[in-house]
């Protein structure tokens, strides 16, 4: 048995080295004659590698999360490094449930989705071959990628040190991204990206830090640059979904008992209340004017916030207008176009969620899509005595869909982390983990 045993060691190194000197040689060759071919072949054995270890490339992927410059857009979808993470290790995740007996139990936590996600899933389908367009097809596998994928690979690719290091490196990496935005004194740069996700990914790594931070100490240490980051960002939509996703992990967690919950959350108030008024005028001026201007206001004669806002409500009149005119089946992802081109009420996103997905996919998937939201959730929370990413699921879930109400939603890696962090709370291998 033993001399068997070494017998196939031996032969699988051999199999494996005689694949390696046919690669390289290819590789060597190509790179003679088509050069992106050998580049792409000479990534091959890392990236197989990478999708037989899901685990790896979703933890890469929450770190590079925040940075959603980093990527490229085509056909109106726009695909991020973290994105392209993303779908490998979803391609590994298939291939280990396909290949490896092992991990067809862990599929059995996904079916919570499969099932009320369903509606939502065929539907899509439905528009995608009523508009039958490469458009319409390319962003309708992005609106998968950006619900599906991270609730699959939550659910099933990750074990507890691998949740741990997804909620670790992705509350650093909006670390890093708060203090960018500090640095450039909230005129952001090419790498931080629009305030708006910027700032909802800094609102969502408060919530995590505040639930899981060891200790006070370290809440303090990530949470200053944090809320001071927020603020720069200038985004009110993300600072209303902080709002909600501190309050609901607080009612659905707390920190450890109400009295301790009420000793450090009033201190944290008076902190973040002193810091904000010590921030620059403009900041202050920008986050807190949430008016549209005086009746009969010129577009021109109005601040940026209420420039803003004034525009929110063009966009919402023409938005409707447009889900009015195709009710069933929508104008299909991608298409979405309001206002004439060259003037300011032209825009390919209404900057509301209710609206952008109404058009999108008609009012049944409207409803649809309601039912997967209420459905994960409700399955997440029977869930919440055992499973300790429950919380700051639904909470930073309710973050992201209330800032949607007031901004996009569809794009820019928006959703991905609620969705992986409520596939992480239907994971019965996540459950009883200490973060």
């Amino acid at each position: 048995m033993v001399a068997l045993q070494m017998a196939r060691q031996q032969s699988s190194r051999a199999i494996g080295l005689v694949a390696a000197l046919g690669l390289a040689a290819l590789v060597g060759y190509w790179n003679q004659e088509h050069v992106r071919y050998a580049y792409l072949l000479a990534c091959a054995p890392v990236l197989v590698i990478l999708a037989l270890r899901p685990h790896l490339p979703v933890v890469l992927g929450a770190a590079l999360l925040p940075f959603l410059t980093l990527g490229v857009s085509a056909g109106g979808a726009q695909v991020t490094a973290s994105d392209a993470l993303f779908a490998l290790a979803f391609l590994g995740t298939l291939v280990c449930l396909v290949l490896g007996p092992s991990w067809r139990d862990r599929g059995r936590d996904a079916r919570a989705l499969l099932l009320c996600g369903a509606a939502f899933a065929v539907w899509l389908v439905v528009v995608v071959l009523f508009h039958a367009s490469t458009t319409v097809t390319l962003n309708s596998i992005q609106t998968y990628q950006l619900f599906l994928v991270p609730f699959v690979l939550g659910a099933v690719a990750l074990q507890p040190r691998a949740g741990r290091a997804v909620v670790a490196v992705f509350v650093l990496g909006s670390v890093v991204l708060a203090l960018m935005w500090i640095a450039t004194g909230g005129e952001g740069s090419q790498l931080t990206g629009n305030k708006n996700p910027s700032g909802q990914m800094i609102a969502n790594a408060m919530v995590l830090a505040l639930a899981f931070a060891p200790t006070w100490t370290w809440r303090l240490i990530l949470l200053v640059p944090l809320g001071a980051g927020l603020v720069f960002t200038q985004s009110r939509g993300a600072l209303l979904g902080a709002g909600v996703g501190v309050v609901v992990v607080l009612l659905l967690r707390g920190l450890g008992n109400w009295r301790r919950t009420l000793a450090a959350v009033v201190p944290l108030i008076i902190l973040v209340a002193v810091g904000y008024r010590l921030l620059p005028d403009e900041v202050l001026s920008r986050t807190t004017d949430f008016s549209s201007g005086a009746v009969g206001t010129s577009m021109g004669d109005l601040t940026a916030a209420q420039y803003s806002v004034a525009l929110r409500d063009t966009f919402a009149e023409q938005g409707w207008q447009l889900v009015a005119a195709n009710p069933l089946f929508g104008v299909g992802p991608g298409n979405y176009v309001t206002g004439t081109p060259g003037q300011d009420s032209y825009t390919v996103d209404p900057h509301n969620l209710v609206i952008r997905t109404a058009a999108d996919v008609g009012y049944p998937g409207l409803i649809a899509f309601a039912l997967l939201v209420i459905g994960t959730a409700v399955v997440a929370y029977r869930r919440r005595r055992v499973n300790p990413f429950v919380a700051v699921a639904l909470a930073i879930q309710a973050a992201v869909i209330v800032h949607g109400f007031v901004d996009v939603y569809w794009v820019r890696g928006t959703p991905v982390l609620p969705w992986l962090l409520l596939g992480m709370a239907l994971n019965g291998h996540l459950d009883g983990t200490r973060v």
